[in-house]
């Protein structure tokens, strides 16, 4: 099997087994290490749980499982910051109005891709090293590895930072290869085609009929 859709399938796995969670514990303002590190594992072991509780249920109601899936991951994740990071250049030359249509499709998009990973989650876990380095800048990195049910392992970084007092990712990692860097190189190549407007229009009718 292609070595690089390995990678971007776990890239999605690793990513939603984090925020699959019904709900998360809290921290206090100072935000330490161990409060993002714990943050990753409580949503990570809880989302497996759920999955393989709800499967059947899930499976037959793609809606409400939609809906579950964008009120876990919006609270957890940075997306106007990832919006900006996926865009670089064109986030800057672009108007607010494409701003905001981008961050939302795109929103729509890692949900739909989340939602779906969901239904393939089995007995895959995500174990954790000794903490390691600090917080610096209000930024840190949890290590971990994602473990499949063969036994193979892949190394996992969340790069997380402090945000209105709480701690939100805004990348993810396996093997080295970046989920935002993945986006922005792929969206960079269809804008080259079709420009920023037609990314958007192409986002949209991806995600019509999607209204979360």
């Amino acid at each position: 099997m292609n070595m690089t859709f390995n990678i971007k399938k776990y890239l999605i796995l690793s990513f939603f087994l984090v925020f699959g969670s019904v709900s998360a514990p809290t921290y206090s303002v100072d935000l330490p290490a161990e409060g993002a590190r714990d943050l990753i594992k409580f949503a990570a072991e809880t989302v497996i749980s759920y999955a393989k509780t709800n499967r059947t249920a899930l499976q037959e109601d793609p809606t409400d499982l939609y809906i579950t899936v964008n009120e876990i991951i919006s609270p957890h994740v940075d997306f106007p910051r990832v919006a900006r990071w996926i865009l670089g250049k064109h986030w800057r030359k672009a108007s607010q109005e494409q701003r905001l249509v981008f961050q939302d499709e795109f929103r729509k998009l890692l949900i739909r891709t989340y939602a779906k990973a969901l239904l393939k989650v089995s007995d895959e876990k995500l174990i954790y090293p000794p903490l390691k380095g600090s917080v610096k800048n209000g930024k840190y990195t949890v290590r971990s590895a994602l473990v499949l049910p063969d036994g193979r392992k892949f190394t996992v970084q969340y790069r997380m930072h402090n945000k209105d007092q709480s701690w939100k990712i805004y990348d993810i990692s396996v093997e080295g290869v970046s989920l935002v860097s993945t986006y922005r190189s792929s969206f960079a190549t269809e804008i080259r085609k079709v420009g920023l407007d037609g990314l958007l229009d192409n986002l949209v009718s991806k995600n019509e009929g999607f209204n979360i």
